[in-house]
């Protein structure tokens, strides 16, 4: 945190998927059976990936940002 403050960066969360605690445990239990986090939660009937990352490039945008470092 600090390097970011003294370097002008900023820090945006992405708010969780909205999965269940129990759809967690679940998930971890078929990855000690071996299955990677796409097939466990296509074994659950969960998306694979539902995050939308429309809220964070507005800020970019909004902002002037152009690129970015990670």
């Amino acid at each position: 945190m600090k390097y970011i403050f003294d370097n002008g960066g900023m820090v945006i969360t992405h708010r969780d998927r909205g999965t269940a605690i129990a759809h967690k445990i679940a998930a971890y239990v078929l990855h000690e059976r071996g299955l990677d986090t796409i097939e466990a939660n296509q074994q659950l009937h969960l998306t694979i990936n539902s995050k939308e990352w429309d809220a964070a490039a507005n800020i970019f945008t909004e902002r002037g940002i152009a690129s970015m470092q990670l």
